[in-house]
């Protein structure tokens, strides 16, 4: 079983950024699973299958890959994803081009 300062730690390593007081008022909401315990100086505990779980589903929030979410918000995602992706294509195209010109090749 994991403290909050314990379970914050793991979460922070690993790039879900939080804060012992965030991963409180989610333990309070139910979105991670844990233990209170009586005694107010011990806090919560925090089992590492449950942090595990959580960790996994906040590496899938806000994409199309969220549980419980709507046809057409996965579809508003992945047209948001698509429209990003060309972005990137685009930006790709130009610094090949810049390169190719710097080194004297011709474009194809």
């Amino acid at each position: 079983m994991l403290t909050v300062k314990d379970a914050c730690g793991i979460l922070n390593d690993h790039h879900i950024g939080c804060s012992e007081q965030m991963l409180r008022r989610w333990l309070r909401q139910g979105r991670l699973i844990g233990t209170r315990s009586e005694n107010r100086k011990e806090g919560w505990k925090i089992c590492l299958r449950d942090l595990h779980q959580f960790m996994e589903s906040q590496q899938w929030e806000g994409t199309v890959y969220e549980e419980g979410i709507d046809d057409k918000t996965k579809i508003k995602r992945l047209l948001e994803e698509i429209q990003e992706l060309k972005l990137q294509i685009q930006e790709l195209e130009m610094k090949n081009d810049e390169l190719l010109n710097k080194l004297g090749i011709p474009p194809f």
